[in-house]
């Protein structure tokens, strides 16, 4: 994750990472700064986005060590019927239908380069994967609560197509639960950088 910030230039880079990371709590830490242009915004000069949501399908996802990291959902899903899903959300849609009330209707359309559902090692479950230019609120676990149903066979496939046109979010699942979501990464244009942007560097602060 990126955040933005003014300091001297009597800083080094190597120097501020340092002295950042000796006051911050010890799960959260500076990995990488890079100096950008003037008008460079952490949240509004990024060009996409990626969040993972982790799902325990084996007895072992109740685990206390799992369980608050993951949604311990502890049975099998189809994981046809959720690629199935997954592969209609590429390009740019209005996503007023997995998104909360309240917000403008012209922010509801997003983008999305990347939506896949993965296996986990060692047959714990599955991962999904979305990438896109903006996200609205809840959006993520609403659409993972739709596709596991479906995955579940609690509702037809058919449902995903449908709510995706639709501007109604009161047929929607529940979404899933917090605890799965991830923010994977943000990356920003090359532009951004007043130096040469390391070729591993998705965030910059």
């Amino acid at each position: 994750m990126g955040v933005s910030f003014l300091f001297s230039d009597r800083w080094t880079s190597t120097e501020l990472r340092r002295a950042l990371n000796a006051l911050l709590p010890p799960d959260c830490r500076v990995m990488a700064i890079h100096t950008m242009i003037d008008d460079f915004h952490a949240r509004k000069s990024a060009h996409s986005r990626r969040y993972r949501y982790v799902i325990g399908t084996d007895d072992g996802s109740a685990s206390p060590f799992r369980h608050p990291f993951e949604w311990a959902l502890g049975r099998p899903v189809r994981m046809e019927l959720l690629g199935a899903c997954a592969r209609q959300l590429a390009g740019v849609h209005d996503f007023e239908a997995f998104s909360v009330r309240g917000q403008p209707r012209a922010h509801h359309r997003c983008d999305v380069h990347l939506a896949e559902w993965r296996p986990r090692a060692a047959d714990r479950g599955v991962e999904f994967h979305i990438q896109a230019n903006r996200f609205l609120h809840h959006m993520v676990r609403m659409l993972v609560g739709t596709m596991v149903d479906i995955g579940l066979e609690r509702r037809p496939v058919g449902d995903f197509a449908r709510l995706l046109a639709s501007r109604d979010n009161q047929d929607t699942s529940a979404p899933a639960p917090p605890q799965g979501l991830y923010f994977a990464r943000v990356e920003y244009p090359v532009s951004a950088y007043l130096e040469h942007r390391p070729a591993d560097a998705v965030a910059a602060s």
